[in-house]
């Protein structure tokens, strides 16, 4: 790790278009930020809440997520490609366009966020729990055809 923050609150911040790849993040709070375009590669967030975060084209490709919280956040096209997830919570987040490739989102719940237009994988998929409005764009998705 580059950087470590420990014990911090970033409140009303604009964090956009920084580069945070390879930081280490414990016990840290994002709360009513911006961040715009903004790089986590390879960062490790454990114990980190991120709440009414407004964000496009965050990168947290191969980042580490141990009890991490998403909550009421616009997180549209955010790349979770390749991470390391441990214990990780979505909770009315708008994911829209996100992309979770090679993304293990085994016991994960996106019931309660907007998942439209998101990209997974067929192994990403396995133990994501979805509510009953999003199975037919994940069916679609994996190329399944429903006759009606």
């Amino acid at each position: 790790m580059d950087c470590t923050f420990l014990d911090v609150v970033f409140e009303n911040c604009d964090l956009s278009n920084l580069d945070l790849n390879k930081m280490g993040f414990t016990r840290v709070i994002f709360r009513d930020s911006k961040l715009l375009g903004t790089s986590f590669t390879e960062s490790s967030f454990k114990d980190v809440l991120f709440i009414g975060v407004k964000t496009i084209y965050l990168n947290f490709s191969k980042a580490t997520f141990n009890q991490v919280l998403f909550k009421s956040s616009i997180l549209e096209e955010t790349y979770f490609s390749e991470p390391i997830i441990k214990a990780v919570s979505f909770s009315a987040c708008d994911l829209t366009s996100s992309n979770f490739s090679k993304a293990n989102l085994r016991g994960v719940d996106l019931s309660d966020s907007i998942i439209d237009l998101v990209s997974f994988d067929y192994e990403s998929l396995r133990g994501l729990t979805i509510d009953s409005f999003q199975a037919p764009m994940l069916v679609k998705l994996l190329g399944v055809k429903v006759k009606e």
